[in-house]
């Protein structure tokens, strides 16, 4: 970030940042070419709320059991989150706490 080079990797990848101060990028098609070295690509599919009570009941209704948290711009500790949602078995996921503009949001998101 400090060098740069996450906005720099934009062009190359057709993303853009999700947050000025954040190194996620985002973009509507995968990445592919030279640039796309060591990235890791997960396709979002759905933004949920950060409060662990609303996320808890997103992640049940959708099955969803088993989860490994990445964050970048969140205060929060993924092991005592992943306490917290207490969810039954069921299908893996990976969430992104992040901001979007000011918004705290939960991606959930899986490999592409």
């Amino acid at each position: 970030m400090r060098a740069g080079l996450v906005t720099a990797l934009c062009g190359p990848l057709q993303a853009r940042r999700v947050h000025p101060k954040i190194a996620y990028l985002t973009s509507d098609v995968e990445p592919t070419g030279p640039a796309s070295a060591g990235v890791s690509a997960y396709e979002v599919t759905d933004v949920l709320s950060a409060k662990i009570p609303n996320l808890r009941k997103a992640l049940i209704s959708r099955g969803i059991g088993s989860v490994v948290i990445k964050k970048r711009g969140a205060d929060i500790v993924p092991d005592q989150v992943r306490r917290q949602l207490k969810l039954p078995s069921g299908d893996k996921a990976t969430l992104v706490f992040t901001r979007l503009g000011e918004r705290h949001v939960v991606l959930l998101t899986q490999p592409c």
